[in-house]
């Protein structure tokens, strides 16, 4: 007794405790009572103190999984706000925050025919496609919409299936299914069941349908996780829950598929290595029996759980020889002509880059164009004192041009002269026609192509050589995959990325599930989101939590079962991809456990029988071979141009006005703004855009502009709504930009500005845009302004 309260005393031992990280919680004040030796018992007071040492570690773990994030999130909002800062000044705004932008232009203080005047557009009618990977606010950012139309005799139409919401982690809200029946009753609502699998062979659908029935699942979650004396326990509510996503998956095949295989194989092994080299051999034997019988590598796609997993099965394929078709291989910056041509890039941009020159020089394009001995480069690199790059040793670039000037003079020169002054777009033109890549590598036409498209198509966001690699190096998006639309090779990829699609034969090499209860990068750090004044702080989700918390445990076992529900679904979804056969290998033994071995049925584990079956389509060839197109080289053919006077005295005026349209497009409401802060971020933002922008003389001619007593009431407003460049569209759906809409409460003034002398046609033109405006707000008065800048002159235009 007087043991367990001088533990208690923050002065002899419980503070020590904690400090010290003993684990002597974790074991021993697991349990409701003290653990007493044989024969012994214990009084009231010491079942007292055992209570409130018990109710101490409680709180203490669950406030430092309330806590242990915090310091992360607070160099976040810190780094976050300057960021927010930085993307405002810049006007950048990222996809991940669309919707939550949206939301906040379309809270509830907007009307509908306010969000349908801010988006230029009305529709009547909705379809949603997916509708289980629909988020909550994505939902909430189209309701207002969709609830008006419904009430004006529109549509709503929404097509999904909830066994296969697979993006939970990017916000999918499989709930929202029928959230939004309810929301919606008092609309006449129609649901229907597609019951009709087209798209599998008999023995297929009726695998699934075993795996997928209500009894099979029933079965499965009771052996699993029936336990209410495990740590993870479903209770008779949470298995209701995951069986009412499955309650509609049964379905009948088409009476024309009567035939289909499917193996489910155990993989067992004492350790990974052993499993995987069984799972390698099992593999490639399937692959070979598939292709005996009438099916090419185009019919067969392996389904994984991650990039690592296609990276290695990629790997093993290609050491085996057969054709892959997977994001590994068709990345442009894998293949190893692409990594030459950049290299030789690299070293253009920065010529004390020796391993990038000597990349180059040593691979297949300079080989293959300059014939050079290769035992001879080998001596001349060797026979150099450094190749570390380091400041204080000879640069090879220096002692290639030394010992070898003829082959610098012909192939390298002129590109070391012309980077800087050539697009990086030219350049890479120049190279490839002078290295006739093409021609040498015309296996590899279609990388060199893509590259080139990308060259093209990235120049005016990266016009410089060291802007466009530094996008290469580090842009980590799809961008960069070549596609084959026919090629006769295995498709590689995620079971994600398969959603949607259809493969005569799939494998499945890793059926397991991997159940992570929460948000967590790597397993490292599971967490989930709570409130916390105002904001959102992280739970740490950790098993030694949630063996001291019980609240804690009962939001563990919610998150496990909602990775479980996605494990689940991402099952199906590969059980389904398949038409004619399906294989999957389930890796077990030693301290590996796969419950999915007890989630197939005993009967289900080989169907069917494995055909011939008759070629379905003519064989196409792997490549058709274009000869490459010839480029002809502009910067030789660029010439002086004569312009006359008048012409350029015409331009001037043209760029003039646009310049100032421009300026005039970032002028908000003066009234509400630092004037002099507004015209230096215009004048900055254009300098991007016109480089030779005189800014004193353009600032003072803008100042005279807002400043001029015709014109000063357009640009000082009391807090009107402003609306620079605003685009609308006609009754006919052609979109039109007014330069200048402010809306006050009873009227809307429609701006446009002009130079010049009036014309006609300025006029019919501000009319169109008043009747567009009145459509949109019928109960305010419109009124038409054209701004003369040049004469100091406004017309007004009635409506």
């Amino acid at each position: 007794m007087n043991s367990l309260q001088n533990f208690c005393d923050p002065e002899e031992g419980f503070v020590l405790l904690i400090l010290t990280g003993n684990n002597f919680t974790k074991k021993t004040f697991l349990y409701d009572s003290p653990p007493l030796k044989k024969y012994a018992t214990s009084d009231s007071g010491l079942e007292e103190e055992w209570l409130k040492i018990r109710e101490e570690i409680t709180e203490i773990a669950e406030a430092e999984a309330r806590t242990v994030f915090n310091c992360y999130i607070n160099i976040f909002e810190l780094v976050y706000r300057i960021f927010e800062s930085r993307a405002q000044k810049e006007e950048l705004m990222f996809l991940q925050e669309l919707n939550r932008k949206a939301q906040g232009l379309f809270g509830k203080d907007f009307q509908v025919p306010e969000i349908y005047y801010r988006l230029a557009i009305r529709f009547r009618d909705f379809l949603i496609d997916e509708f289980q990977d629909t988020s909550r606010l994505q939902w909430e950012n189209l309701f207002l919409m969709i609830e008006d139309a419904l009430a004006t005799g529109g549509t709503l139409f929404y097509v999904g299936d909830k066994k296969q919401a697979i993006y939970r982690w990017r916000g999918g809200e499989v709930r929202l299914f029928d959230n939004i029946r309810e929301r919606l009753r008092n609309y006449n609502i129609k649901e229907e069941q597609l019951t009709t699998n087209y798209r599998s062979q008999k023995e297929i659908v009726e695998f699934n349908n075993a795996v997928f029935s209500i009894e099979n699942l029933e079965r499965f979650l009771h052996q699993e996780f029936g336990d209410s004396n495990n740590l993870i326990y479903f209770s008779p509510r949470d298995r209701r829950e995951i069986l009412e996503i499955f309650e509609t998956s049964h379905q009948k095949p088409r009476p024309e598929n009567k035939y289909g295989y499917v193996k489910m194989e155990k993989i067992e092994g004492e350790d990974g290595d052993e499993r995987i080299q069984k799972i390698k051999n099992r593999l490639k034997d399937v692959i070979s029996d598939v292709r005996s019988r009438n099916f090419d590598f185009s019919d067969i796609a392996i389904l994984c759980r991650s990039n690592d997993e296609v990276e290695m099965l990629s790997g093993w394929l290609m050491e085996e020889g057969f054709s892959v078709q997977s994001e590994k291989t068709l990345d442009i910056r894998n293949n190893s002509i692409i990594k030459e041509l950049i290299s030789l890039l690299k070293f253009l941009n920065s010529p004390i880059d020796n391993l990038s020159f000597t990349a180059f020089i040593t691979g297949k394009i300079f080989q293959k164009a300059t014939n050079m001995d290769w035992r001879e480069l080998e001596q001349f690199l060797f026979g150099l004192t450094s190749i570390s790059g380091d400041y204080g040793s000879e640069y090879i670039y220096r002692s290639f041009r030394n010992t070898y000037p003829d082959l610098w003079s012909q192939y390298l020169e002129e590109f070391f002269k012309s980077v800087g002054f050539l697009g990086t777009y030219e350049l890479m033109l120049k190279i490839i026609t002078k290295f006739r890549v093409l021609e040498n590598f015309s296996q590899y036409q279609g990388f060199v192509m893509h590259l080139l498209e990308l060259t093209k198509e990235k120049e005016e966001e990266f016009p410089s050589l060291e802007e466009f690699l530094e996008f290469y190096e580090h842009t980590e998006e799809e961008i960069f995959y070549l596609r084959f639309s026919e090629s006769d090779a295995i498709r590689v990829m995620t079971i994600h990325k398969a959603k949607g699609l259809e493969f005569p034969v799939v494998i499945i090499p890793f059926l397991d599930m991997d159940i992570t209860p929460g948000r967590s990068r790597e397993r490292r750090g599971a967490y989930v989101t709570f409130p916390y004044a105002h904001t959102l702080r992280l739970l740490r989700l950790d098993k030694k939590y949630v063996v001291l918390s019980p609240g804690i445990k009962d939001i563990y076992i919610q998150e496990y079962k909602q990775s479980f529900i996605d494990e689940l679904d991402v099952i199906y979804v590969a059980f389904t991809r398949a038409q004619y056969e399906l294989y999957a290998f389930l890796p077990y033994g030693g301290k590996k456990k796969n419950i999915v071995i007890n989630l197939i049925p005993s009967g289900s584990w080989e169907k069917g029988q494995r055909m011939i079956y008759a070629r379905r389509k003519k064989k196409l060839e792997d490549v058709i071979f274009i000869n490459p197109c010839e480029y002809k080289d502009w910067s030789e053919f660029l010439k002086e141009e004569r312009i006359s006077i008048d012409t350029l005295k015409s331009r001037y005026d043209v760029k003039r006005g646009n310049i100032l349209h421009s300026v005039l497009a970032f002028i908000p409401d003066l009234s509400l703004e630092d004037k002099d802060k507004v015209l230096d971020e215009a004048l900055t933002r254009l300098r991007f855009q016109y480089r030779d922008l005189p800014p004193a003389e353009y600032r003072r001619e803008i100042e005279n502009i807002i400043n001029h007593r015709y014109f000063k009431k357009f640009f000082y407003l009391d807090g009107a709504e402003v609306y620079q460049e605003r685009e609308v569209v006609d009754s006919r759906g052609m979109t039109r930009r007014i330069d200048r809409l402010i809306i006050t409460r009873d009227e809307v003034w429609v701006v446009e500005y002009k130079t010049g002398s009036p014309l006609p046609e300025y006029r019919m033109q501000i009319e169109e845009y008043m009747d567009i405006v009145k459509g949109m707000y019928p109960e305010r008065k419109i009124r038409g302004y054209i701004l003369y800048l040049d004469k100091g002159r406004v017309e007004e235009i009635y409506g």
